[in-house]
């Protein structure tokens, strides 16, 4: 573990991707004794974001000094991995943290794209339809495409210092997902899954949208007390129900071809390094199947 007088740095990182349960398991590996997990906030963006980054090593090293000497140290930024959006990060993190533990946590890349979507629009990034979004907002893809998220760390840190995992083999295993994570990250002891805690952070994939969730999102005499009274805790907790109560989107035939053409692309070569075949049609059985790990050197990749 790393330490310095005015705090520490990190063990291990969760880099991604946006919208595939990195909340979740946050959640959970803070409730691990002996694991100490940046809360406050939750996503440093330090590596991703000028603004922080420029506030130097110290204030990033601050912000692990809560943890106790024996406690392994982690956190969690999607932005992390988020090409070409935040391009300097790989970069930084190596120059800073080379022996750091690196997470990646995939989902179906189409139910993640949706995801995302719905969650921009909640905070107005996105007002466009689905089918008009997919172009105009390049980054609903990109950030779907895990071999080319993940190739230069791969090229930087080495496949020996990632753990790739997935969205839907946490879902149907969690303890032996976080058992895995664990074991990955150096953690002595037996950690549990906390099975009585909801889900965090996670578009439902069926979901209702209820009059008053409506009233609540559209009223213009609601606006003033939305945008300007409300405490940005409570702002979140809105968001988080309104996301939730979007209707899923539909995506039209051909542009879901379009999609599957992408990203079975990505998924070929990210099923390479991972000693699989695996296309957006077969993505969920194939994941589900086991627990995978890099099948290839690092001089292939």
């Amino acid at each position: 573990m790393v330490q310095a007088n005015s705090g520490r740095l990190p063990d291990f990182l969760f880099i991604g991707a946006m919208k595939s349960a990195t909340t979740t398991m946050h959640y959970q590996l803070g409730q691990q004794p002996g694991i100490f997990m940046v809360s406050n906030p939750k996503e440093l963006y330090f590596f991703s974001h000028d603004q922080n980054y420029n506030q130097g090593t110290d204030w990033y090293k601050s912000k692990f000094s809560g943890a106790k000497v024996d406690e392994i140290c982690g956190e969690a930024a999607t932005t992390y991995s988020q090409l070409p959006t935040y391009p300097d990060v790989v970069e930084r993190m190596y120059s800073l943290i080379p022996n750091t533990k690196l997470i990646y946590i995939m989902r179906h890349p189409i139910d993640r794209l949706i995801s995302q979507y719905l969650h921009e629009c909640t905070l107005k990034n996105i007002s466009l339809d689905i089918n008009r979004a997919i172009y105009k907002h390049p980054e609903l893809v990109d950030y779907s495409r895990y071999a080319m998220q993940l190739e230069p760390f791969m090229e930087k840190f080495g496949s020996e210092k990632i753990l790739p995992t997935f969205f839907e083999r946490v879902t149907a295993y969690p303890q032996e997902e976080i058992e895995r994570i664990c074991r990955f990250i150096g953690y002595p002891g037996q950690p549990r899954w906390d099975f009585e805690a909801k889900p965090k952070n996670v578009t439902k994939e069926r979901p209702v949208s209820t009059p008053w969730l409506k009233f609540l999102r559209k009223s213009k005499v609601l606006k003033p007390i939305r945008e300007n009274l409300l405490p940005q805790a409570v702002k979140t907790k809105v968001r988080g129900l309104l996301a939730s109560n979007l209707e899923r989107p539909e995506i039209s035939p051909q542009n879901l071809e379009y999609l599957k053409e992408i990203f079975d692309r990505d998924l070929a070569r990210l099923g390479q390094w991972l000693g699989t075949d695996m296309t957006c049609d077969t993505y969920k059985a194939t994941v589900e199947s086991q627990a995978f790990d890099w099948a290839v050197l690092d001089k292939a990749i």
